[in-house]
């Protein structure tokens, strides 16, 4: 007599993926994501290798990266805004004015804008991080030292006794 048992089998990934937070399970999506482009792009390139060996003039080359180009664009795009969804992100975060930062065609960041956004963003991360620290941290570190000294001289006195 035939088995028929149900054999249910699953993936380690997707094992992975029922047990993960929200927020771990997006960003290990994202991470996936961004390899899947950068291996599309990595394709691309690899098919487009031999014409590029075999461009000998400079308008060669060109053309031959125009044609890569066109085909690699929408990969690129994509990749691009994955790479900055964090960095923006993390501006929203700190109440920056990302606009100001953006290209007027609405297709990216301005290159230079990411540099300077970037900056900002790391400076907005110091200051917030030398809050915490000043006004919390070092504060509730002084109370349990200040407890444990009167503690042990409570526990000094007692024991005089």
């Amino acid at each position: 007599m035939a088995d028929t048992g149900l054999v249910v089998t699953k993936t380690w990934q997707s094992i992975i993926s029922r047990l993960m937070p929200a927020f771990i399970k997006r960003r290990y999506l994202i991470r996936k994501r961004r390899k899947e482009l950068e291996e599309k792009i990595e394709r691309i390139y690899r098919s487009y290798s031999v014409e590029f060996d075999a461009a000998k003039t400079e308008a060669a080359y060109i053309d031959v990266y125009s044609m890569y180009n066109d085909e690699a664009a929408p990969f690129l795009r994509q990749l691009e805004r994955i790479k900055h969804a964090k960095l923006l992100g993390r501006a929203r975060r700190y109440g920056i004015n990302i606009y100001d930062y953006w290209d007027d065609d609405d297709v990216g960041m301005r290159q230079d804008a990411e540099y300077k956004l970037r900056l900002l963003v790391n400076q907005k991360g110091r200051e917030n991080t030398e809050w915490w620290v000043a006004k919390v941290i070092v504060p509730i570190i002084g109370a349990i030292t200040g407890l444990a000294a009167v503690i042990v001289a409570i526990i000094a006195l007692l024991v005089k006794k």
